[in-house]
């Protein structure tokens, strides 16, 4: 049997490092880790038999098992949207005990876009292409947003509750949204402007987010 990866991310973003090279090395170009990866790696350490390199089991026989506590429904400038969670992964150390870890974003992995130069390799005098720099580093979103694709993250919410959240990522802006079956079936602007409620009621909500936060009516729904 081979163990769940339940945070696919870090091997995809590391894959991109390990075909590109510096002038003069012939080490691939370093990858950093981020601080989730390398929390990540201590929470395996208690978790997996490193004799079978399989997770342990809790004292009644159960795997770990990845809770959901935030499903985001994203778009993207043009148009696109995709779906992306949060939650904890309960796994179990070598005595059956429960050990918590935090997961963010397992949908969704950072691609390093690398600067080229051809220079010469001064080891046969050849001109090669390098790998110079990183120009940037760009968000993939691997799980499309369908209303399949909603249901197979809803089967996994916490029995503590699940908060459903729509965003724009060109500003960041988002919205909560209250019912499961709009988060699946409404068009994203029914839930991120609101149109389930009246004039009256967004004007009254307004006026109370205003009223909490101090901000005003242009930043009120900027988080």
């Amino acid at each position: 049997m081979t163990r769940q990866d339940f945070y696919p991310g870090f091997a995809k973003a590391k894959s991109y490092y390990e075909k590109e090279y510096p002038p003069g090395s012939k080490k691939p170009w370093p990858y950093d880790k981020p601080v989730a990866q390398r929390a990540h790696e201590e929470w395996l350490k208690l978790v997996v038999d490193p004799s079978t390199e399989e997770y342990y089991k809790s004292t009644t026989g159960e795997l770990p098992q990845y809770t959901v506590t935030q499903i985001v429904r994203v778009k993207r400038g043009d148009g696109t949207e995709y779906l992306y969670s949060i939650g904890q992964v309960k796994g179990y150390n070598m005595y059956g005990d429960p050990v918590i870890t935090d997961v963010r974003e397992p949908e969704v992995h950072e691609q390093a876009v690398f600067l080229h130069e051809t220079l010469k390799d001064e080891r046969d005098g050849h001109n090669k292409r390098f790998t110079t720099g990183i120009a940037e580093k760009v968000r993939i979103y691997e799980l499309e947003y369908t209303p399949e694709n909603v249901d197979k993250l809803l089967e996994k919410r916490s029995p503590l509750g699940c908060m459903l959240t729509v965003k724009k990522e060109t500003n960041g802006q988002v919205e909560e949204c209250l019912r499961d079956h709009w988060f699946r079936d409404k068009p994203f602007e029914y839930i991120f402007d609101r149109e389930w409620q009246t004039p009256e009621e967004k004007e009254l909500a307004l006026k109370h987010h205003e009223a909490v936060t101090g901000q005003d009516r242009n930043q009120a729904r900027k988080r």
